[in-house]
């Protein structure tokens, strides 16, 4: 996972906040650790990152012996800045550290979870320590504040995987134990927690809707989304329509969270696949009424497909496979039932008016697609290819059915990441910049292996060598530097980068040996799909149909 994510600007540089014997290292050339903390401040470095203490470190030398003590307190007064924290986070990301590290021994200790506890609040990139104790709290930490702790060796050897991240990681969502509930009474939330007062609701009547809302649980369904260490992450109400829509009233984000990476996550999240809203096997209307939505919602909603139409957001659900005039009909159908708005109507069909079989269109395509996802027209140049990953991969970049402990409710397998990566060598690879992708996941069985599993839509390829290439895409977080070493062995290899999106998993995996069948129906040789392979339209649909088949 990069340790530059917390960046929202390309001129920024991100904040490493080193502890009390790091920070000593530093500063006293007659330290044994002086020479491998030094790294720090090395010239390539100095342009990336600004090295901070947090204002405990005073407490900390105060425990130290003259003149230790009086050569150091000068020395960070006069050329170390300290890190500014909100005083109520602190206390909050306090008790989090407290959780997982226990109460402190002693007043070192309550210091060093300080330190913590304060690196977090502020979004620091990193904290380095040499406190082995510390340090193997390091994944707990990780998932449940998203801080990384690190030796000062660590960091400086990670530095060239990390350069230039400026977004929000997917990855962190996978480890962090999140579940969506449906909620029975509105005790179960902090209702000030969701409240815009600045926008002028109120407490009062805010709990008044809501409670109306539960009185009828045929026509409505709250969600709370939740975790181990916050009851109020999100608070989502849906209303079910009589024809099978739904129109999502309230989606609010904990207002603590805003601002936060974690809190981007979710709404990109949100706006993909709106909890509850649909499931891949049904025709619906979606749109997003809330009066008060947030700007970050607003943003990650024009990004996923989201039209806009008076004060309200609509998507279409339009499963299966589409001729060009099946799909026309179909929109002109909804259009005359006055179940969706004209504007959002005719924003699709200019699309699908479109000549999609000339060569250059085939973004176009994709953006139609993307429109009625998780729908697929069967017109136009959209290549598609079956490409093999590895169970470990899929369920880290798509599929979290393969993992032990589901994330969400078993009722619904949701794919977290919105956008990803995954890096191949250039031969026998996708060709096209934009197309479909088949994923085919490896290995046993049992394991969730030896089927094809998902379809995602291809929207960028981008050769080059692979540091070049992890540079570029390593902000998805899923691969790290090492991984990349031990596939490619090579920094300067040639690499291939395929950057995909809206991936649907599939009710039933097929078998490699059912493909293989449909292949062969369609002149093609059997399969063991060492490497991507393309497969014509007519083969992609009809393992698409027989995929998203539900069981019964």
């Amino acid at each position: 996972m990069p340790l530059f994510d917390s960046l929202d600007g390309a001129d920024e540089t991100a904040t490493v906040v080193c502890d009390t014997m790091v920070c000593i290292d530093l500063e006293n050339t007659d330290r044994p650790h002086h020479r491998s903390s030094s790294g720090l401040r090395a010239d390539w470095l100095v342009d990336e990152i600004s090295l901070k203490v947090t204002p405990e470190i005073l407490t900390d030398l105060g425990r130290q012996d003259e003149p230790l003590r009086s050569d150091m307190v000068s020395a960070v007064k006069r050329r170390w800045d300290q890190v500014v924290a909100d005083h109520l986070k602190v206390e909050q990301q306090l008790r989090e550290v407290r959780k997982i590290m226990g109460d402190p021994k002693n007043d070192s200790s309550a210091s060093d979870q300080r330190h913590i506890a304060i690196a977090a609040a502020v979004e620091a990139a990193a904290f380095v320590t040499r406190d082995e104790e510390i340090l193997s709290f390091r994944e707990p930490i990780l998932s449940s504040l998203g801080l990384r702790l690190l030796l000062p060796s660590e960091f400086i050897t990670e530095y060239d995987s990390v350069l230039n991240s400026h977004r929000y990681q997917y990855r962190e969502l996978s480890r962090s134990g999140i579940e969506r509930t449906r909620v029975r009474s509105i005790d179960e939330f902090d209702l000030k927690l969701f409240v815009d007062q600045a926008r002028g609701e109120r407490l009062k009547s805010f709990r008044a809707e809501l409670n109306a809302m539960l009185a009828v649980p045929r026509e409505w369904e709250i969600y709370r989304v939740s975790s181990r260490s916050n009851e109020n992450i999100a608070l989502i109400a849906i209303r079910v329509l009589e024809d099978g829509g739904r129109d999502v009233r309230r989606l609010r984000l904990n207002r603590d969270l805003v601002g936060t990476r974690f809190g981007r996550i979710l709404v990109e999240y949100f706006a993909d696949q709106p909890l509850g809203a649909w499931r891949s096997g049904e025709r619906r209307t979606v749109t997003i009424s809330d009066l008060c939505p947030s700007p970050l919602l607003l943003d990650a909603c024009a990004r996923r497909g989201w039209c806009h139409a008076g004060d309200s957001m609509w998507r279409l659900s339009l499963p299966g496979c589409w001729t060009q005039d099946a799909l026309r009909s179909e929109l002109s159908s909804l259009l005359m039932a006055g179940r969706v708005p004209s504007r959002v109507i005719e924003e699709i069909l200019q699309l699908v008016d479109l000549d999609h079989s000339a060569s250059g269109n085939e973004s176009e395509t994709q953006r139609l697609e993307r429109l009625i996802h998780p729908g697929k027209v069967v017109f136009g140049q959209l290549p598609t290819w079956v490409i093999p990953i590895q169970p470990r991969w899929a369920q880290e970049l798509f599929d979290f059915r393969l993992w032990d402990l589901p994330l969400f409710d078993p009722e619904t397998s949701l794919v977290i990441n919105p956008d990803s990566a995954y890096y191949k060598r250039p031969r026998n690879s996708p060709t096209a910049p934009f197309g479909r992708i088949l994923w085919y996941v490896s290995g046993n069985e049992e394991k969730g292996g030896g089927k094809i599993r998902a379809c995602s839509a291809l929207t960028r390829r981008v050769a080059g060598t692979v540091k070049d290439l992890f540079r570029e895409f390593q902000r998805f977080g899923v691969y790290e530097w090492h991984h990349l070493m031990k596939h490619f062995k090579d920094a300067e290899a040639q690499g291939l980068a395929i950057e995909f999106t809206s991936t649907e998993l599939f009710e039933s995996p097929m078998s490699r040996d059912d493909v293989n069948d449909v292949l062969e129906s369609h002149r093609m040789k059997r399969q063991i799909f060492p490497s991507a392979v393309a497969i014509p339209d007519e083969a992609f649909q009809e393992i698409y149909l027989r995929s998203t088949k539900s069981e019964t």
